[in-house]
């Protein structure tokens, strides 16, 4: 840029935070601002924050205003500022969660005053210095308009490390999740992750943990949550109202009619609001399989079975084409708790010896499925039995039900393709899995598939976490004289809630203890989503990295116990994916007339920018 030139430029930062800012550098002040403008060449600072009570103490105190620039004066020169601040506005519009930022120009500390004392009429503005306010654009902009003409509006613009995401066929912690990565969202499917964010946050975080999936969600304040805002003053009830409370028949009332799903930060919730959880609903039903695509190390006998490659006789051959049935699923529950796979070519099931019932149908299944009628029952230990199968096919396919290379109990996993079966198949490996283990395991990925799988026949399960550390402390524990120390955690699924179909699971006696044995249920379910009620929150500090997913489409996606939104800049500009606004007159109405000016956001797409029809400040 030539000299001529630049002497013609203003170079201007209007939309800056203090150190009141939550996220921002307790260094940010009106100092610090001035020595980096000057070395990076800005001629001109908006003030940031002054809705923030203490940074408007410093604003008054720190710059002398001359003719509406309010200059900042040192050893080496003035430097200008001019009044600014924004504001976070969260509000419903014609049905649907509106939420966008607003930069806003103020001509004097005497209006900026007359601002905040009406904001103070609304809530409060002390928390932060961009404050939340439930205000629509149109209203806000008319608000300022009838305090000051000259004010100027501007329309501008997470989880911790170990949250756990669904992805298409696993869980991940979300630092483990790579652009690319198929991650489940809100409207019920999958969609590709285009950028992981992350960023070092020292503050408040918010634990939400709502009734069933007690362990909740770590977030900053400002994460989006699905939710349902709710009634909570229920005169039948004593309580929420909900669709499903034992009174629904005679009550008159009935708020839940008018309840609507909406997008709502971590720190404005509420007790008794529910969390909106989806029910993973694809089916891609089957009914066989080809064993040769599970196994690697095999030759064809007869073009119809199968042989391990390096077996010297034909006698362990196993079915190719295997039949996936109800009989089949029973298989995978029973694998899924009581399997496992012998580095010595084979596969087994360890029962109590009083099973016999469970023992006699493993070895039906496995002849009717796979063919396979030579087994060893191993009865050495006290009150065991281990049914043995020396197949190398069978190992090689079992193998698969594992998520990592070590084949332990902690790494059990269910193959994704088996999720998706019909409902009375899936049934079948809930209904086999629990008769082994009760409801208990120690692979998070597996507590996490038997949940799907209980949510998608419209069982809401309630999901525990007894943590290692927490066994240990509680003092030894021996069995048979040996001492048992826990090295990983304890995952229970340890209540039942049936809202459809029991798949005769009410009967049978395993389940008994579990089942919720009262009509009235905490939550509800529908044909999309189950809805829980938030039971406790829990604020504390931290200090450390956060992470947020950027995801094509939905911005969405599905932690174990809660479905968030992308809570990134670009998506609460007025344009933003996450405004819920398509154009500035439906944001502003009759008052897009006072609008001159967009703020695209730091990391707004320049692509995506360019695209924006200028024109739409001559068509208001």
């Amino acid at each position: 840029m030539g000299k001529n030139m630049r002497e013609n430029w203003l170079i201007g930062d209007l939309h800056i935070h203090s150190k009141y800012s939550r996220a921002c550098s307790k260094d940010l002040n009106i100092e610090n601002l001035v020595k980096w403008a000057r070395i990076k060449g800005v001629d001109l600072l908006g003030t940031g924050d002054f809705t923030h009570p203490k940074w408007l103490e410093e604003i008054k105190s720190k710059l002398k205003e001359e003719n509406g620039i309010y200059w900042y004066e040192d050893s080496r020169s003035r430097f200008p500022f001019i009044l600014s601040s924004e504001i976070s506005l969260i509000y419903t519009k014609n049905g649907k969660g509106r939420r966008v930022h607003l930069v806003y120009l103020a001509p004097s500390v005497g209006v900026v005053e007359k601002i905040n004392a009406w904001l103070d009429s609304k809530g409060r503005r002390d928390y932060d210095g961009r404050p939340i306010f439930g205000i629509s654009c149109r209203d806000f902009a008319a608000k300022m308009e009838e305090i000051d003409e000259r004010i100027e509006v501007i329309p501008a613009h997470c989880l911790l490390p170990d949250s756990f995401i669904h992805l298409d066929r696993e869980i991940k912690k979300i630092k483990d999740i790579k652009e690319g990565d198929l991650v489940f969202t809100h409207n019920n499917q999958f969609k590709r992750v285009k950028e992981v964010l992350t960023r070092d946050y020292k503050g408040k975080i918010y634990r939400i943990r709502p009734w069933y999936f007690s362990d909740g969600l770590k977030t900053t304040p400002e994460h989006p949550f699905y939710v349902i805002k709710s009634y909570k003053n229920c005169k039948s009830t004593k309580g929420l109202c909900k669709p499903l409370c034992s009174v629904n028949k005679t009550c008159k009332k009935k708020y839940y009619l008018n309840y609507k799903l909406e997008w709502i930060i971590a720190e404005k919730i509420e007790k008794g609001d529910f969390l909106v959880y989806p029910r993973f609903n694809g089916e891609e039903d089957f009914d066989s399989l080809d064993i040769t695509k599970f196994v690697k190390n095999y030759k064809l006998f007869n073009r119809d079975f199968v042989l391990p490659k390096n077996s010297r006789n034909n006698r362990n051959y196993v079915n190719r084409t295997i039949k996936v049935n109800s009989d089949f699923c029973k298989l995978l529950g029973y694998f899924l708790s009581e399997g496992y796979v012998s580095g010595k070519g084979a596969i087994g099931f360890s029962f109590h010896k009083k099973e016999k019932e469970y023992i006699e149908e493993v070895i039906k299944i496995i002849y009717d499925i796979f063919g396979v009628s030579e087994y060893k029952i191993d009865s050495r230990r006290e009150n065991q039995a281990d049914i043995i199968f020396f197949s190398g096919i069978l190992n090689e396919f079992f193998s698969n039900f594992y998520c990592e290379n070590v084949k332990r109990a902690w790494s059990k996993s269910l193959p994704n393709e088996f999720l998706y079966l019909k409902k009375d198949k899936i049934a079948e490996i809930l209904r086999c899995w629990w008769r082994g283990d009760l409801g208990y395991s120690v692979s998070r990925q597996l507590i996490n598939q038997m949940k799907l799988i209980c949510i998608k026949l419209g069982i809401i399960p309630s999901i525990l976490i007894h943590k290692s550390e927490d066994y240990n402390r509680r003092g030894k524990h021996f069995v048979d004289g040996r001492e048992i120390i826990s090295e990983r955690d304890l995952y229970q699924i340890s209540n039942l809630s049936f809202f459809e179909e029991d798949y005769c699971m009410l009967n049978e006696k395993c389940f008994k203890r579990n089942i919720n044995k009262i009509n009235r249920k905490h939550g509800w379910i529908d044909k999309n989503y189950i809805y829980l009620p938030v039971r406790k929150i829990e604020i504390e500090d931290y200090s450390g990295e956060v992470y947020n997913l950027e995801v094509e489409g939905d911005n969405s996606y599905v932690s174990e116990f809660a479905c968030v939104h992308n809570c990134w800049t670009p998506h609460f500009g007025v344009f933003g994916s996450g405004s819920g606004f398509d154009s500035l007159k439906e944001a502003f109405e009759d008052k897009t007339h006072l609008i001159h000016a967009i703020e695209t956001g730091i990391s707004a797409d320049p692509e995506m920018c360019w695209k924006i029809n200028y024109n739409i400040f001559e068509e208001r």
